[in-house]
Parts: C-alpha cells; structure tokens; sequence
C-alpha cells in the first residue's frame, strides 16, 4: 500500500510525461526500456530501440521520464562502431528488413526513495503500412513506453536488476506457416517473470491524451479465421501465431507485452514491450527444422559438450536449395566467466556446430537456464531473400558440484569423517557451507549424476554451516551400522542478506562405518506386566567387548560395575539408579538383566541406561539410554487405530500387533507394520478391545545378534465413528477413443465412472454409500444418483444426445459422515463429421443427396456453401444433414455434372458450448464434390 500522496503524483505525472516528444520521424519497429537499481536512489536504464534504417536520416538523441517530473535528452547511442565521432548502432536483423538497434544509457538520482515511478518515453513515428494499427495510417503514430519501477525499502530488497532479453523483438514470418517467438527472458537477481499481451500506447498529437493506438486489432483478428489463434504463454513468454494467414502477405505487425518482475510475490516492476511481426510475401518456402538435443544438466567444473544440427527441408532436384544459419543465445554466452561457445564446423544445408561450457560456481541456481536455438533459412525470390525461423528452447540445469573422498575414522562412540579439502567453490560468496547426512544401516549407492541433495532418501542432516572439511558424529550410537553422505549447500541473499533461493549439491559418495561396544548397551526394555501400581519391565544390556582398541582389561582392571538407572518419560530426565551389579573379573561380566517391579507403566513411559565401571571407582561411561514402546489408541467408526513412541537406541524395523477382543481371555497375532500406526478395522462399536504392540529391533550390528523384542503396555479402548471418509478420486472414460474418426452407431452415450477412496487408513473405511453428481456445463452441478453398495465402484451414466459435462461425488459411511468431494473430473465430445467427395442424384433412390456419413455426432449446426467453378454460390444450409440434391439454390434446377467446391464451419457442441470449426477435409476449411449424373 502506497500513500495517497505517492497516488496523487503518480497521477499527475502520467498527465505530465508527455508534453514534448521528439520531432523527427524514426521509423520505429519495436522498442523496451531496461533498468537496474544501483543505489537506494539511483536507477541507470537502456533504451533499446528498433528502427527501419533510413541512410543519413537516422537521428540518434532520445529523451526519457523520470516520473518525478525530470528528464533526460540522451545524445547518442551506446553500441555500434564509431562513425563520424558517434556511436553508429547496429544491424541486426536480416539486411532486406535494414533493422538497427540503437542502444541509449542514462542514469537518475531520485530525491525519494520508497516510492513508485512511471519511467516513460515517446518516439515518432512508427514505420508506415502497420496492417493491425489505425488502418495502415501508422506512421503519424508516436510509440509510447510506460514502465513502472516499485522502489521498494532497500534496507529489505537491495538492489536489483530488471529483466533483460536475449531474443530480439523483430519477428519473421511467413503465410500458412506457424510462428513461434522465444523472448530468452531472464533476471540477474533470479526474481520470476511473466508476461501479458496488451494493446500498445501510441498518439498522433501531444496535445492528445496518452492512450491505445487508434483501430487496433491483434494480429489475429485482422484476417480471422478458425486457425489463426494467436496467444502468449504468460510463465516464458512464448509467442505462438498458428497459422499466420495468406492474406497478411505481405504485412506488418506490432503487438505489446506486458512484463512484470516479481520477487517472492511481490512485484518489482512492470515493463512494456513493443515487438514487430514481419510477414513476408508468401512463398512457397518451408522454415528450417532444429534437431534440438534433450534437457539436460551439468555439475560445476564439469565440461558440457554437445553438438547441434538443423536443416532446410526445401529440395530441388534432390539438392537443397536454402542455406541455413544456426546460432545459439542465452546466459552462458554472457552472464559470467566463462562463457559458454557455440563453434560451427560444417555444412550450410544441414548446418552442423557444437556448445561447449564449462559453468562456474557464479552459474548455481535452481532455475535452468534456457538456450534458443535459432535457425535462419534464405530462400531466394528472383534477386530477392525471404527468411524464415525455427526456434526451439533448450534447458540447462547448473548444480554444484559434490564433495569428494568421503572417508571415516572410529574413535571410541566418535566417527571422524573428513573429505577432500579442495573444493572448487568454497571460497564463492554463495556457498554456506557442507551439511552432513546420515542413515541407520548400510546399503551404499551411487548418486544419478543430476541428483541433487538426500531428501527423501531416509537420511537424516546432522550437522550443516560447516566451512571446514572434517566433521566428527558425537551422537552415533554403540553398535550401530551408519551410512554417512557429504552435500554442499549455496544459498543466494540479497544485499541485506535475506536468503533468495537455496541450492544443495549431489550427495558424496557413501560410506558405511560400525561402532564398536566400548559399552554397555541396552537391547531390552520389555514390558512385562501392565498395572498403574505393580507393572513390570524387563531390562537386559549386552556388555562391552574385551579387544584391547576398544576396551584393555590389562589397563582397566576390577571389580567392573554395572548400574542401572531409570527415568520417567520417553526422553529420560532425573534418572534415579535402581540396580547395581559387580564382578572382580572381566570375563565373569555377562550380558546383564533385572526386572524393575512396581511401576504404573499403563500410564508412563520409563527411560533406562547403564553405567560401567571399572576398578571400583573410574567411569568408563554410560551406554545410550532407551525408552519402553507407549501404546495410545484413537477410536474410529468400527475401527481402532493405534500409535506407539518409543526412543531407542536401536532400529525397530517391525511391529507385530496383538489383540484381545471383548468375548476372548487370549491375544491374538492381527497383523504387522513398519509403521508407528495400525488400523484395526471391522470391530463392533461400542465394543472393548484390547492390544499390545511388540516391536522387534536391530543395532544392524556384526556384535550384537538380533531380533531383540520388546512389547508395550497393554492398551484398551472402544471404536466409534467421528472421522467422515477420505473424499473419492474419480476417473471416467467413454468409447471415443474407440470410436476415434470413426461413425458410433450406438444410439445413446455412455460415460464409464469409477473411483477409489486414496488416503491413510484412518478415513477409507466404514463406506455406506456414494452420491454422484454431473454437470452439463462445469458448473451447475446436480445429483444423479448414488450407489448404496460400498463395494461398488462403478457406475454408467446413459445419456441421450450428449456425451461432454463433469462429474464429482462424495462419499458417506454408516454413522452419517460425508465426506468432502472428490475432484472433478471432465470428458469432453468427441465430434465425428466427415463428408464424402461424390454423390449421384440421379433419382434411382440410391445417393441422391449429399449427405454427411452417417451417423454424425455432436454437430449442432454448418455454414455449408457449395460453388461452381465460376466462383458463383449455388447451394447454403445450416442443417448438418445437408441434404443437397444437387440443384441450384436460386434456379432450382438441376446442375451439370462436374466437381463443384464446398466450404464453411461446422459447429461442434462442447463441454463450454458451442465450438465453431472448419469444415474438413481442407485446411482451409473444405473441399471438393463430384456430382454424377450417370446411372
């Protein structure tokens, strides 16, 4: 929110901006201004224009806004040789178009800061003959650009850089053919862009009020046709005309876009640009073709190295007759040292080259970065070229690289891991640090070489930040099995330092390392009896092992001690010693249990650990604590569900579940999860049930022999419904695929609905029934049925002349919960309409009129026209059935034989109504008929 002052003058300044323009006539084709923020206050902008080179008058002075009521007369462009003391410019585009870039700089120091300015110039005039631009009248018109700039506080955004573009806005196309515009558009800073199509500023007067260029039309409404769609895609910016019409040969043609630069959803600017279509004369000439290689990825210091070709598929007499220039654009080719190359090495007709790159650490980020490939034809027309494009885009992915010779040293309960100490980007601004991951058990990989990072692998990160190249584990656990990766971590900040985007590296590669028992450790806490007062729990330790690197009997001599200690809740706390034990010789120490009486373990959970002792008072230390498994169980509708907790210093890699139903005096084994959760369902409301979870556990150790159980309290409870159900997942299918440019000759349609319930356990049971619901038009939807059986899942929806709408439904269970609906799932008609190219009305009953094959579907109505070869209409109709007896519509009577043309639409009817289209089978909507007279 600005304030209203910052309102009130921006308001001002629009009607301020534009009381002078420049006097001289620039035939202009395209033009955008480009900014970055340097300071708080200060802004350097370029201005890129576009213009039809005209010989010596080519005036090379612009002036632009400020929007705080200033302006600057700019003398003389930036780019280009010098001639004449002054900067020349340069041609870019192909030389029968003569387009030079004139490239000017200025900067400004705004005395506000924290505000919002309309940055703006206006140039005169356009090139002339514009064909979507005030009638054609478009040299008396100026170009205006408006471009907002949001300088938000600088103390939170910093500095920044707009959007640039790699791909000029000068456009070739040609009639009949598609034309598709890449604007290579990218941020220094990494901020999102998208992009809009808007009409384009522009006045004959000063005195005028700024607005849109008079009698404008997009591209596609000048010649409008079924075909000629023309569109942006507002996350690229991809320009798609298909197809450009035969009657736009030759033409001109401006269009604006839109450009709005965000950073975490917050806009940073706006920007306008006004981009050029060039339509040449059509000509029989085909755009060349790219053989664009797969998206792929490189990690830093790694070489790119991949070869590119394209073609011309124009041929005469078997040899090609189109050279093709192929080039490569994007940020590799400029942003930083070093850049990417592209080097052709052979042919014109194809042409062939090779990229080669090797990213440095400045080219890390998440986003890819995209290459346009570009082709360029030359197809010659008597003495003169035409030039036709192909562009494709090609998506690099930069990651850093992974730490390397990941090794690992045991020391007692510490695990030393240390890797390379030379790493190509440790120095880099961006780069964090190493974050370290570990994994319970061992079962080394190799990382796919565009894997980034270990989430969702089952490690966990243990440590991060760390800017040297060792790292020791203090939390590994005695004899357990760990595996250990390495990634590196980059983070992007702004000039405050507040993180724009993270970046992590592949993993290192995979080591395994085991922790010998220089400990006791605890492999049981069982419990055995489950009362609020006289509850017991069974604890057993393995001792340590006697090998001299782990624990020297000679140097640590008796008596050796046990003590046991006990705490209440999961994750210990004010342990309590309960039990001691004692031997004057090693080998009398003997795995060690003791049964710990009296507890209230239907409520509590109790945390044990041990400490050894050796000649009586010196502490050799205390093994890693471990909890009893707590049961908690949640009532459902005819179902339990039951979790457990637990914190061990073991793997529980299994659970077994027990139960004990209200009628029995015995548990009973009822299944088995990896889990911490089990729902036990077809259980009777209202009915007690009881259960004990029995874990089975592993330290994956060479040391300690295993499964080792330990069971939980025993926990009882009642089911009862208060969860409704999962909400369904809906598919429907037809037989229009079968039916695919083929007659149905079924009389009614028929949509196939089925559906499953997805979720966990805890909502997919206890299903009564499913409502269905369609929509004819998306939108207003009503219910059509329900299925009262649970285990049906499928259902045919009949209808009798339409097969498009939407269906959702919803799911409800015994006890009267709905569910919220499913998604919505939408099929659309699938039109058959073809039309034979003879008849024979020859009054024999057979063929006498012209009718489309039958049966046709989902056609409401036609635009049939028939012609002579004079040109002269002697048939219309609306009906689909068309009907044609082959007489004239005026005179009424019978035409010669001979092959007369049809054209026109048909009208498909469609989920979002009715879609007017082309009558086949001609591109250009119809075809040919042969009228028979003969028997």
């Amino acid at each position: 929110m600005f304030p209203l002052k910052t309102v009130i003058k921006s308001i001002f300044l629009l009607s301020y901006l534009f009381i002078s323009q420049e006097s001289y006539c620039t035939h202009l084709r395209a033009i955008d201004i480009r900014y970055s923020r340097i300071t708080e206050n200060k802004l350097k902008v370029q201005v890129y224009s576009y213009t039809k080179y005209r010989g010596d008058f080519d005036p090379d002075t612009i002036t632009v806004f400020w929007g705080d009521n200033t302006s600057t007369f700019i003398n003389g462009r930036i780019n280009g040789p010098i001639v004449n003391g002054r900067r020349f410019g340069e041609f870019i585009g192909e030389p029968i178009d003569s387009v030079k870039l004139s490239i000017y700089e200025a900067e400004h120091t705004y005395v506000s800061a924290q505000n919002t300015y309309i940055l703006s110039l206006e140039v005169s005039n356009r090139n002339a003959g514009i064909c979507n631009i005030d009638k054609k009248n478009s040299e008396d018109l100026t170009a205006i650009i408006l471009d907002t700039i949001f300088l938000r506080d600088f103390n939170v955004f910093g500095t920044n850089v707009g959007p640039v573009f790699k791909n000029h806005p000068v456009l070739y196309a040609n009639g009949n053919d598609t034309l598709i515009h890449y604007p290579l558009g990218f941020d220094f800073d990494g901020d999102s862009i998208s992009y809009e199509l808007i009409v384009p500023l522009g006045r004959k007067e000063s005195t005028q009020p700024i607005g849109n260029v008079p009698n404008y039309l997009f591209p596609n409404q000048v010649f409008p046709s079924a075909s000629n769609n023309f569109s942006i895609d507002p996350k690229t910016g991809k320009i798609t005309w298909a197809k450009v019409p035969l009657g736009s040969c030759p033409c001109e043609f401006n269009i604006a876009v839109k450009v709005t630069e965000w950073r975490k959803g917050i806009r940073m600017s706006t920007m306008m640009r006004d981009i050029q279509i060039i339509v040449h004369e059509c000509v029989n000439n085909d755009p060349p073709q790219i053989n664009a290689p797969m998206d792929t990825c490189i990690r830093v210091g790694d070489t790119l190295i991949i070869n590119f070709s394209a073609f011309d598929p124009n041929i005469e007499l078997g040899v090609p007759r189109d050279s093709v220039k192929l080039t490569l654009l994007g940020e590799p080719f400029s942003n930083f040292a070093p850049f990417a190359t592209y080097t052709e090495f052979g042919g014109k007709n194809p042409v062939l080259g090779t990229f080669k790159w090797t990213p440095s650490c400045d080219y890390i980020r998440n986003r890819e970065y995209d290459i346009l490939i570009k082709a360029i034809d030359n197809y010659k027309v008597g003495k003169s070229l035409k030039y036709l494009t192909d562009e494709e885009i090609w998506k690099i992915r930069v990651i850093p690289a992974p730490p390397k010779n990941l090794k690992a040293i045991v020391k007692n309960k510490e695990i030393i891991l240390s890797w390379d100490s030379v790493y190509s980007c440790f120095n880099h601004p961006n780069f964090k640090g190493f974050s370290v991951w570990r994994k319970k058990g061992c079962n080394p990989f190799t990382a796919d070489y565009c894997q980034k990072g270990l989430e969702g692998k089952g490690y966990e990160k243990i440590a991060e930040n760390i800017k040297t190249f060792t790292y020791t584990d203090l939390s590994a656990k005695i004899g357990q099995k760990y595996e250990y990766s390495i990634i590196a971590n980059f983070d992007k900040k702004s000039a405050i330092g507040i993180i724009i985007e993270e970046s992590v590296s592949p993993p290192s590669n995979v080591i395994c390392v085991e922790l010998k028992l220089t400990l006791p450790v605890l492999i049981n806490v069982d419990i055995t009896n489950t009362s609020e007062t006289t509850g017991s729990i069974f604890v057993r330790w393995v001792r340590p092992m006697t090998d001299s690197s782990v624990f020297d009997t000679l140097k640590n001599k008796g008596n050796y001690t046990f003590k046991l200690f006990r705490a209440e809740a999961a994750n210990g706390g004010n342990y309590q010693q309960i039990f001691s034990t004692q031997t004057d010789s090693f080998y009398k120490l003997i795995d060690t249990f003791f049964i710990d009486n009296n507890l209230n373990t239907e409520k509590k959970t109790y945390n044990y650990k041990v400490l050894f002792l050796f000649n009586n008072i010196d502490t050799a230390g205390y093994s890693d604590n471990s909890s009893s498994v707590f049961l908690t169980i949640i009532p459902k509708n005819e179902s339990l569900l039951l979790n457990w907790t637990e914190n061990v210093s073991w793997n529980n890699f299994e659970y077994d579940i027990y139960r004990k139903n209200f009628n029995q005096t015995v548990f009973s084994f009822i299944g088995v999860t990896k889990l911490h959760s089990f729902l036990d369902s077809g259980l009777i409301n209202d009915s007690l049930y009881c259960y004990y979870v029995e874990a089975k556990g592993t330290y994956n150790s060479s040391f300690i022999i295993a499964p080792f159980i330990n069971k939980s309290q025993i926990n009882c409870n009642r089911p009862e419904d208060k969860i409704p159900p999962c909400p369904p997942t809906i598919i429907v299918t037809n037989e229009c695929g079968k039916y695919l440019n083929k007659p149905w000759k079924n009389p009614v349609y028929t949509n196939y609905l089925s559906w499953k319930i997805e979720g966990d356990s805890i909502c997919s049971e206890g299903v009564a029934k499913y409502y269905l619901y369609y929509a004819a038009d998306s939108f207003n939807f009503i219910i059509i049925d329900s299925v009262l059986n649970p285990n049906i899942f499928n259902y045919e929806h009949v209808l009798p002349t339409n097969i498009a709408g939407c269906y959702k439904m919803t799911a409800k269970d015994f006890a009267g919960n709905t569910s919220l609906f499913s998604n919505i799932f939408c099929v659309e008609n699938c039109p058959y309409y073809v039309l034979p190219n003879a008849f024979t009305p020859n009054g024999d009953g057979d063929n006498d009129l012209f009718t489309p094959f039958l049966p046709f579907r989902f056609v409401s109505k036609v635009e049939f026209s028939v012609f002579n070869r004079w040109g002269n209409r002697v048939f219309f109709t609306t009906d689909p059935m068309l009907n044609w007896d082959g007489k004239d519509e005026f005179s009424n009577k019978s035409l010669e034989e001979g092959v007369y043309v049809y054209s026109g639409y048909y009208y498909e009817n469609s989920l979002n109504g009715t879609i007017k289209k082309l009558l086949p089978p001609n591109k250009g909507g119809g075809g040919y008929i042969h009228l028979i007279r003969g028997k």
